[in-house]
């Protein structure tokens, strides 16, 4: 299992773009079909770049490193979260009312529901992906 390949950030982010390997990168940046950037990363260069549409951003490098994969999840909304190996998250201070949660994996896709916020104590929620899912 890969880990810390995939981030969470606000529309407006800045990303820095930097490699530490001897040898050329590329951080190609996709929204869906749309290249948003693809940058050649020598060592000794950096580059940054503004997050500024929603949506899930695919990273690959195109130099022939096909294992070289991220994944950045560009939300309008200050509440989120990213869950750890066993798929828990927890968000703080959340205002008591209805959200629409949206919930993403990298396999299974995108799981919408609802979640109602009272004034006190712990939500829980769980999110099922179906075993046909990943088929």
């Amino acid at each position: 299992m890969r880990s810390g390949h995939v981030q969470v950030a606000l529309v407006g982010s800045e990303l820095l773009l930097k490699n530490s390997d001897p040898i050329l990168h590329t951080v190609h940046a996709r929204l869906g079909g749309e290249t948003l950037f693809n940058v050649g990363l020598p060592k000794w260069r950096e580059v940054k770049k503004r997050l500024d549409h929603a949506g899930v951003v695919r990273v690959n490098c195109d130099v022939l490193h096909t294992w070289m994969s991220a994944a950045i999840i560009v939300t309008n909304s200050p509440h989120f979260a990213l869950s750890d190996a066993h798929g828990t998250f927890s968000i703080e201070g959340l205002p008591t009312g209805v959200y629409d949660m949206d919930v993403w994996h990298e396999r299974f896709g995108n799981r919408y529901q609802k979640v109602r916020v009272h004034d006190q104590g712990t939500v829980t929620v769980e999110v099922v992906y179906s075993p046909e899912q990943h088929r």
